[in-house]
């Protein structure tokens, strides 16, 4: 998790008409930053290196989390009913990442566009992203963690097989599974 502190929140986000932070998830390549970050610390970077590291996360976040206020114009019963779809939907999939679209909508007893299309709305991502991001978390953590099989991960988070896995990383992070691994010396 990514706190922030008042030293870092610009100005403008505190104000009362400022652009209010969604309750959504941060990007892959986020989160990957942030992980990178908390290695370089444990084996020592340079205060200045971790300040600027940090800024440069802090920044992004909040540029990516940022939400019209506009948005918030249209709340009342069904746009709350929607809401808790979508916070379903993204409890069961941190509950259980490789679960299918289909399977997802059958879980909520509506239909699988209805679902896509209002978890799109709630969250600014596409059902499919979302998922690929989560299953992108756990790899990383799976990596960092000294996993020993990337294909028994690969087919516990549902992808086709390792290489599907690889490129999914790759695309979501700008970089292999492989370049996460902790490196138990420098």
């Amino acid at each position: 998790m990514i706190t922030l502190s008042s030293e870092i929140v610009p100005d403008e986000a505190r104000d009362p008409g400022a652009l209010l932070f969604a309750r959504i998830p941060t990007p892959t390549a986020l989160d990957a930053s942030h992980r990178q970050l908390i290695d370089a610390c444990a084996y020592g970077i340079d205060e200045t290196e971790m300040l600027d590291a940090t800024l440069r996360l802090s920044d992004a976040l909040l540029h990516r989390s940022a939400v019209d206020p506009t948005r918030l114009s249209r709340v009342g019963p069904a746009y709350e009913r929607q809401r808790r779809i979508a916070d379903a939907a993204r409890e069961i999939l941190n509950q259980a990442p490789a679960t299918t679209l289909a399977a997802l909508a059958a879980q909520l007893a509506i239909s699988p566009r209805h679902l896509s299309r209002v978890f799109h709305e709630h969250t600014g991502m596409t059902l499919a992203r979302y998922r690929n991001e989560l299953r992108c978390r756990i790899v990383l953590e799976a990596v960092a963690g000294d996993a020993p099989s990337l294909a028994r991960v690969a087919a516990e988070l549902g992808f086709a097989d390792q290489a599907h896995l690889t490129r999914t990383v790759s695309r979501l992070t700008g970089r292999p599974p492989s370049a996460y691994r902790r490196h138990t010396s420098r």
